[in-house]
């Protein structure tokens, strides 16, 4: 059933698919939107479908990176037709925290800005922190970013020169994004934004192939026709940049450089950790996330953001308040590096608003928040979802799947038993031919959909089953055979064999803040061989 401009302007919808989801257009919305009954991961069809439909770019702002990670990955998962989705991380850093974020999401957040120069459309998503983060200008990755391709002219030592003034960092094996080697002819290069490391061939002074490499075998996997690359860092790291930062912290703090680390490493031509806490010294002026937008822009907010943006102001403020007074590594006030929640609330408001109301937490679905129109009239759209039903199949008894046979008799719709794994699929089909049902494989959610096959079997690790009623039932292994059946996914970042850690420690010096992966944050003292 298309869902009509005419049935939107109502104050409250009847009740709609998530495949049947859109936005209003701007001349038809007169106040906020109101999404409710979108259960387990529901809301990225609906997302998915409303944004196919906008002709303009979608931003999603999340509570949490947490949330964004998650709804990140169920829209690609759960995708019917070709859509860009981009995500903005956050740093994953505390406010002056002394060091500075994982390689791999400086990357994806360069990559991520640099993409939004060209994005008409499809989905941005982000999260409150994220976007309360004062970020390099805008024009500042189009101006220090440049492409290689074979056939192309290039100087071994101009080209050096120019990774390192770009934030490149030398290294003797490449394998995370910013690092750079250099043996004779051949440049390892792992540029920031870009998905694997690549390899250089020169003859003489001409790029004679560029080729794509596991980090881990360091075997080359595939020529490349061009490469982009983007800067390593998100302030610049020349040798003119760097003299107008030192002026600039002069200016601003009135302590004693000599008493400051970082200011003496920087002196002494070595790069610190922690220089993010204090990008606004680098630039007259910083720029919103919203200033790399450069088209009208739908904005779909979780109902708790702008509390989330009040309560991190708030934390953020708590911890200047303990390290305002540190003379050997001064901070900027919270205003410079962040922007407060009523400059957020302004920059906002200017878009039309779609609030997302349903619960979306990850450890449980609670009933719906009652909420208050944030201006105008509240328009609210209800969805047809429903949680997944409990059709686990019992260790013991006679009918140990007596629930989940009754329930695929019952249901009209398609319904997609989701496995986390080739090898869980194979367990999973293995089990339910043991009782009489015997799924289609698909290689894809959007295979199954188009299929209109009543059973479905798909590779498909998505967090939260959902149902919607005579249309899908999406079941995961944890409705199946109840409990958790996997540890909770998590980014990775960089996993190398044991032998490439050891290596890079001679990157490490005495004194230096660490995050151990087991025992949290401490500073490195020495390496002793047992």
């Amino acid at each position: 059933m298309p869902l009509s401009p005419t049935a939107i302007a109502a104050d409250h919808l009847m009740t709609l698919s998530p495949f049947q989801a859109r936005f209003i257009d701007d001349g038809a919305q007169s106040g906020p939107v109101a999404w409710q009954g979108l259960h387990g991961s529901s809301l990225a069809l609906a997302l998915h479908s409303a944004a196919s439909r906008n002709k303009h770019l979608t931003l999603v702002v999340m509570r949490s990176s947490r949330q964004a990670q998650m709804l990140e990955a169920d829209l690609r998962l759960l995708a019917i037709r070709e859509l860009p989705v981009l995500l903005f991380p956050d740093h994953e850093t505390l406010p002056y925290d002394p060091f500075s974020p994982h390689p791999d999401i400086i990357s994806q957040r360069l990559a991520t800005l640099a993409a939004m120069a060209a994005l008409n459309e499809g989905l941005l998503l982000t999260s409150v922190s994220a976007l309360a983060n004062r970020l390099p200008p805008a024009d500042y990755i189009l101006q220090r970013s440049f492409d290689l391709k074979p056939g192309q002219t290039l100087v071994m030592d101009d080209f050096r020169n120019q990774l390192l003034h770009a934030g490149y960092d030398t290294a003797e094996q490449v394998y995370q994004p910013g690092q750079f080697a250099i043996r004779g002819s051949v440049i390892d290069l792992f540029p920031a934004g870009h998905p694997t490391p690549v390899r250089i061939d020169l003859f003489d002074q001409e790029i004679d192939t560029i080729r794509a490499f596991d980090p881990e075998s360091q075997l080359s996997t595939g020529k490349l026709q061009d490469v982009r690359l983007l800067p390593a860092r998100e302030y610049p790291t020349d040798t003119d940049a760097l003299d107008e930062f030192r002026r600039a912290f002069r200016l601003r703090f009135d302590v004693d450089t000599r008493q400051v680390s970082f200011y003496q490493d920087l002196r002494s031509g070595v790069h610190p950790q922690g220089l993010e806490q204090y990008l606004p010294l680098f630039y007259p002026q910083t720029s919103s996330l919203l200033d790399y937008i450069r088209q009208p822009v739908q904005l779909v907010m979780h109902h708790d953001a702008k509390a989330e943006a009040a309560a991190l102001y708030q934390r953020t403020t708590e911890r200047w308040e303990q390290r305002r007074y540190d003379i050997e590594r001064p901070v900027l006030d919270p205003d410079e590096l962040f922007f407060t929640p009523d400059e957020l609330h302004d920059r906002l408001d200017e878009f039309p608003l779609t609030l997302v109301t349903s619960p979306i937490s990850t450890d449980s679905d609670k009933s719906e928040p009652s909420l208050q129109p944030v201006s105008g009239k509240m328009t609210t759209v209800s969805f047809s979802t429903t949680l997944p039903p409990d059709v686990h199949i019992h260790e013991r008894g006679k009918e140990a799947a007596a629930d989940l046979t009754g329930f695929i008799s019952d249901f009209t719709g398609q319904v997609l038993f989701a496995a986390d794994s080739p090898g869980r699929r194979e367990v999973l089909a293995t089990t339910l031919a043991a009782f009489g049902v015997r799924p289609t494989i698909h290689e894809t959610f959007a295979g199954f959909h188009r299929s209109g096959a009543h059973l479905g079997l798909v590779v498909l690790p998505v967090e939260r089953g959902f149902s919607i009623p005579d249309q899908l039932a999406l079941l995961t292994e944890t409705q199946i055979f109840g409990g958790r059946t996997r540890q909770k996914q998590r980014i990775d970042r960089s996993e190398r064999d044991p032998e490439s850690i050891i290596r890079n420690l001679s990157d490490l010096s005495a004194g230096k803040p660490v995050v151990h992966e087991d025992r949290g944050v401490g500073r490195y003292l020495v390496l002793e061989m047992l």
